[in-house]
C-alpha cells in the first residue's frame, strides 16, 4: 500500500466523541501500526477506520469500501472476587484461596506484596484465566480466622497500579468427623488367649459405636475370594447375626487426631471364644451416615493357633504352632482353597506342626488360603497377609517367577 495514502485516511477516536486521537504510524511490510501520542484512557471503547480509496504502493489500484472496527482497553486493576468470600465463616479448609482481578496483572508485584495471616505451609500459586486470576493452594487451619492482605505495591501488566491495600477475611470450618479402625486390613488375626483390644481413630465425635455379629467360612471365603473388593463395599453383617453392640465415650478436642481403644469381648467381659466375627464401627456425628450403614467394618479371626503359609507357584508349606506356648501343633487337618474358593490341597500336619503339598502351577499373584481346624477351633491364613513379612522391608530381593 502507498503509505501516505493510508495514513492520511486512517483515523482513531473514542467511541462516543469526535476529536481523532494524534500519533505517529510504524510499517513493517503490509502491516500499518499506530502509536498514540497520549496513553490511552483505561476501559474505554475505541474505535478505528480507514476510508475507501487508499492506494495501492503500484498501480492505480484503490480500497473499494471503508473498514471499521472497535475494541475496548482494559479495566483498571481491582480485586472482583475472592474465595472463599469475605465474611465466610464455613469455608472448606482444603480448598485454597483464589483472588479474581478485573485485568491481567504484573506476578511479580501481587507475589511481593500478598499476605496472609496465619501463614499457611506448603503454598503451591499458579495463575489462570490470562493473569487475571491467582489461585494459592494450601491446607489451612482449620476453624481459624484467616485474613489475605494486598499491599499497595500491587499493579496491574502495565504498570497500573491497584488501589489499597486491598484484604479479605473469612474463617475456616472444623475438619469432617471421621473413624477409622486401626487394623492391620480387611481381615486381622486375633489371639484367642488373651482380651482382644481394637483400637479406633477418630475426630470431631463424641462417641464411638461398636457391633460385633458372628460370622460363618462360608461369608467369610467371599469377602477374601475373587472379586472380594465389589463384595465388601456392598456388605452389611445380617442382624440375625448380631451378637453385642456398646458405646465407647471418648474425649472430643476440636480438631484433633485421636485413638482410643475398645475391649472386644463377650457379654460377660470374658475373652472372645474363638471364631469368625465381623466388627464393625459408627460414630453420631458422621456426615452423609445411612442408617444402619457402619463407618467401617473389619473381619476377626480369633484363634488360638498360628498358621504361617510360604508359597510359590506350584507348592505351599503351612506351619502351625500355639499361640500361648509357641509350641508346635500336630494333627491339624488342613484345606487349602484358591481365590474362586476351590479346594486344591488337603491334608494334616505332622509331628513338626508342618504340612507341606504340590499342586498345578498357578498366578503366585492370586491368593491362595489355608484353614486349619484344631479340635472345633477355626486358624487362617492367606498368601497376601505379608505385612511385616515381604522380603522388601528387610531389604531381600525376590521374585515370584523361577527363572528359567
Amino acid at each position: 500500500m502507498d503509505h501516505a495514502s493510508v495514513e492520511g485516511l486512517f483515523g482513531m477516536q473514542t467511541l462516543h466523541t469526535e476529536k481523532p486521537l494524534t500519533g505517529r504510524f510504524q510499517w513493517h511490510e503490509n502491516t500499518m501500526g499506530f502509536i498514540p501520542d497520549e496513553e490511552l484512557a483505561l476501559d474505554t471503547e475505541y474505535v478505528c477506520w480507514v476510508e475507501r480509496g487508499a492506494l495501492a504502493s503500484t498501480g492505480t489500484g484503490t480500497i473499494p469500501a471503508d473498514s471499521l472496527w472497535t475494541f475496548t482497553t482494559i479495566k483498571p486493576p481491582i480485586v472482583t472476587r475472592t474465595l472463599p468470600l469475605n465474611g465466610e465463616t464455613d469455608a472448606d479448609p482444603f480448598s485454597g484461596i483464589s483472588i479474581q482481578f478485573s485485568s491481567p496483572m504484573d506476578r511479580d508485584s501481587v507475589s511481593a506484596n500478598l499476605s496472609i495471616i496465619p501463614e499457611p505451609t506448603r503454598v503451591y500459586s499458579y495463575w489462570v484465566e490470562s493473569d487475571t486470576k491467582l489461585v494459592l493452594s494450601s491446607p489451612l487451619e482449620p476453624s481459624t480466622e484467616h485474613t489475605v492482605t494486598l499491599g499497595a505495591g500491587i499493579r496491574g501488566r502495565h504498570g497500573h497500579p491497584v488501589d489499597g491495600p486491598t484484604s479479605f477475611s473469612f474463617t475456616t470450618a472444623a475438619l469432617s468427623p471421621m473413624v477409622s479402625l486401626h487394623v492391620p486390613g480387611r481381615v486381622g488375626s486375633y489371639d484367642a488367649y488373651v482380651q482382644t483390644v481394637v483400637y479406633a481413630a477418630h475426630r470431631n465425635i463424641t462417641a464411638l459405636k461398636y457391633s460385633l455379629y458372628e460370622m460363618d467360612e462360608p461369608t467369610l471365603m467371599e469377602l477374601i475370594g475373587e472379586n472380594s473388593w465389589q463384595v465388601w463395599d456392598k456388605f452389611l453383617p445380617n442382624e440375625s447375626t448380631l451378637l453385642l453392640r456398646w458405646t465407647e465415650p471418648v474425649s472430643s478436642t476440636l480438631n484433633a487426631y485421636l485413638v482410643t481403644p475398645t475391649a472386644v469381648a463377650q457379654r460377660d467381659g470374658e475373652p472372645l471364644d474363638p471364631g469368625i466375627y465381623c466388627l464393625t464401627v459408627t460414630a453420631p456425628q458422621m456426615p452423609g451416615q445411612r442408617e444402619g450403614v457402619p463407618a467401617e467394618k473389619h473381619i476377626m479371626l480369633v484363634s488360638k493357633t498360628n498358621l504361617t503359609l510360604k508359597c510359590t507357584a506350584t507348592d505351599a508349606l503351612v506351619w502351625a504352632t500355639d499361640l500361648a506356648t509357641g509350641e508346635v501343633v500336630a494333627g491339624v487337618p488342613i484345606v487349602m482353597y484358591n481365590e474362586k474358593g476351590t479346594v486344591i490341597a488337603e491334608g494334616t500336619t505332622d509331628d513338626d506342626g508342618v504340612f507341606t503339598t504340590a499342586y498345578a502351577q498357578r498366578d503366585p499373584w492370586r491368593p491362595l488360603f489355608a484353614f486349619g481346624r484344631r479340635l472345633s477351633e477355626l486358624a487362617m491364613v492367606s498368601s497376601q497377609w505379608s505385612q511385616g513379612l515381604s522380603p522388601w522391608e528387610f531389604g531381600l530381593p525376590s521374585a515370584l517367577y523361577q527363572e528359567e
